[in-house]
């Protein structure tokens, strides 16, 4: 919806829509960390609550109407990112519900009880970033990147060679993860908070190039394939 803004804050989720000037409160819940919509299924996923649940919530409430339900995932608590995407086998959107390392799948759906969970799944280090690559999940932790499995039946892929010397500062001290772009299913762009690489598919250096922040960036975000655009939310 190009004419409304989602903003999560301490005070609830509310709506700005831009050409008309006006805010809408949306969600009446305290601290919304993160946002994820999903308008096929008619279904607004939040990370809120003193205690970092996710609810989900009727996407009416995007409108300012009463919302029908809250639903509270109960085993979410703790939780610190999460991501959705469509899977090819299913033509339903799953959720991806990151709590220190442990990943929840779930399958979303506009009719109760809205969502149903397929599987758990490890991450390699604490979750700082996830997304949804083709078929398999895209985990940032500290200092690497890595493709899971969704259905637990695969071995995990390291997006970063220890074999490859010149990615080495890597393992020497933890780096927070920003994001990862899939250029190609042949190379990756992935952004660390000290800056970015692109690999191959075995975690090599693809180009010697490297994409340096002038300052250390708290986001970053990708906007279509040839800009990033990074924020400070403390001097911007």
């Amino acid at each position: 919806d190009q004419d409304r803004i989602a903003i999560g804050s301490d005070e609830g989720l509310y709506v700005i829509e831009v050409t008309r000037d006006v805010i809408v409160r949306a969600a009446d819940c305290k601290k919304v960390y993160q946002i994820e919509l999903v308008p096929k299924e008619k279904i607004i996923i939040l990370i809120c609550g003193r205690n970092h649940h996710v609810h989900l919530y009727p996407w009416s409430s995007l409108d300012g109407s009463e919302s029908s339900f809250d639903v509270k995932l109960p085993e979410t608590k703790g939780c610190q990112f999460i991501t959705t995407g469509v899977l090819k086998k299913s033509s339903l959107p799953s959720l991806f519900v990151a709590v220190k390392r442990q990943i929840l799948c779930y399958e979303i759906h506009r009719t109760k009880p809205f969502h149903k969970k397929f599987n758990e799944i490890q991450a390699p280090g604490h979750v700082q970033w996830m997304a949804v690559f083709r078929d398999r999940l895209c985990v940032g932790y500290p200092s690497g990147f890595s493709l899971l499995n969704i259905q637990g039946d695969g071995q995990s892929m390291s997006l970063i060679n220890p074999t490859d010397t010149s990615l080495a500062f890597l393992s020497q001290q933890p780096f927070d993860t920003l994001c990862a772009v899939e250029l190609s299913s042949e190379e990756y762009l992935l952004c660390f908070s000290l800056l970015g690489v692109y690999v191959d598919a075995q975690g090599r250096r693809s180009r010697m190039q490297e994409l340096m922040w002038p300052t250390t960036p708290v986001a970053c975000s990708m906007y279509m394939f040839f800009c990033f655009c990074i924020f400070d939310c403390f001097t911007s």
